[in-house]
């Protein structure tokens, strides 16, 4: 049976969770087998496998439109925890005040890589890299650290490679954590090292270059066309006479 957690306040809620595809799914499931005590769960429309798991266990479930932080902020009450797994809408510092404690999980060791495409940029920049549970405030993704793992890029992988590499960590980091950071076994610190962070307009900018693009050296140009390797359309792209052409590359280790 999964552990209920007693609030002394007939006001206060447990647990409001915005969950969002395979990551989100699979750390609903752990919650509900280990705390149990969903209050309201918000989904996208297109993340039919939450909803079904939800409507099954008869956990309240909403789907997500531009209103609902409003309605939400609007209820009486306040809630223990607010959690985000893998949900990419900004929730408003109305909602951060709705809860005590609050949690992110992060694909990227932070302080480096916060914001959006963590693994082109890990890749990119060749910085650490991990996974991450933090608190949520005001600055994106520069919260106190619960606890962090590091998974370090393995040559040559492609940013689609070691992205859903990172994700496979960060579930496991959430099942080995959650149980302990809900019950206040473990506490936030503050991110150590230094700040590095990334919008999406800066990741598609960077993907694109004009023939005749200066790089720095040869490797600069593989980790390039590697970290930008998705899928159609989010290639590494290059641009001579007018056309636009992508990249990929093919890398063998050789075998002496």
């Amino acid at each position: 049976m999964p552990l209920l957690f007693i609030l002394n306040n007939d006001s206060m809620k447990d647990l409001l969770v915005f969950a969002s595809k395979d990551v989100g799914f699979a750390c609903v499931k752990n919650i509900y087998e280990t705390v149990g005590s969903i209050e309201l769960l918000v989904v996208a429309e297109s993340d039919t496998d939450i909803y079904d798991f939800a409507a099954k266990h008869d956990i309240k479930t909403k789907f997500y439109n531009e209103k609902l932080q409003d309605e939400i902020v609007r209820d009486c009450g306040q809630y223990n925890w607010l959690v985000n797994l893998w949900s990419s809408h900004i929730l408003s510092d109305s909602i951060l005040s709705k809860a005590m404690h609050s949690l992110n999980v992060h694909p990227s060791l932070v302080p480096f890589c916060r914001g959006n495409d963590n693994a082109a940029w890990t890749i990119r920049t060749q910085s650490p890299g991990g996974v991450s549970i933090i608190e949520m405030t005001q600055v994106v993704d520069g919260g106190d650290v619960y606890c962090q793992r590091k998974v370090d890029y393995k040559f040559p992988e492609t940013g689609k490679a070691y992205h859903e590499r990172l994700k496979r960590e960060l579930i496991s980091l959430f099942q080995a954590s959650w149980e302990s950071i809900y019950m206040e076994e473990i506490q936030p610190q503050r991110q150590i090292g230094e700040i590095s962070s990334y919008k999406r307009n800066q990741t598609n900018t960077d993907r694109v270059r004009a023939g005749g693009a200066k790089f720095l050296d040869l490797e600069e140009v593989i980790n390039w066309v590697l970290a930008h390797d998705f899928s159609p359309g989010t290639k590494a792209e290059v641009i001579v006479d007018g056309e636009v052409y992508e990249l990929s590359l093919k890398i063998k280790k050789k075998v002496r």
